[in-house]
């Protein structure tokens, strides 16, 4: 905290009053990375962005965010803390992408993901890419 006051340019009282906790300070610090992906995510190129079948998208969103998880997780373990960090604009972003994505995929689950996208299995999902990228709804659905 000393480091972080003393690089602001503020007194740790000062940092403390605006973060109460080093989890809010991960989260406010994390917003910034997590906002470049979102952009990405609604007006960056395919697979990414706009223009590519679902499946690619989702499979290409949790590449993204593999590597999103992978380049800060000092700042994505120092916000794991209760339920906040599941409570934060983005993450509500990152569901409701995903069950967009599922929903426009016609998965065959679609109907409890749609409903149901638990911060649990989000986890699971994005703790590694290999398992994601195994997963039935990567592959393109057959029309």
């Amino acid at each position: 905290m000393d480091d972080i006051a003393k690089l602001a340019g503020v007194g740790r009282g000062t940092l403390y009053r605006r973060y109460p906790d080093r989890a809010s300070i991960a989260v406010a610090l994390l917003d910034e990375h997590e906002r470049d992906l979102q952009e990405r995510l609604l007006r960056g190129e395919p697979p990414l962005g706009p223009g590519a079948p679902p499946a690619e998208r989702l499979a290409a969103f949790y590449a993204a965010m593999v590597r999103l998880l992978e380049d800060h997780s000092h700042l994505v373990l120092g916000s794991e803390v209760g339920r906040s960090r599941f409570e934060t604009g983005a993450y509500g972003f990152w569901r409701a992408h995903v069950r967009a994505l599922l929903t426009a995929a016609g998965s065959p689950g679609r109907t409890r993901w749609s409903t149901s996208c638990s911060p649990r299995w989000h986890r699971r999902c994005t703790a590694t890419s290999a398992r994601c990228s195994a997963s039935p709804l990567s592959r393109s659905p057959k029309r």
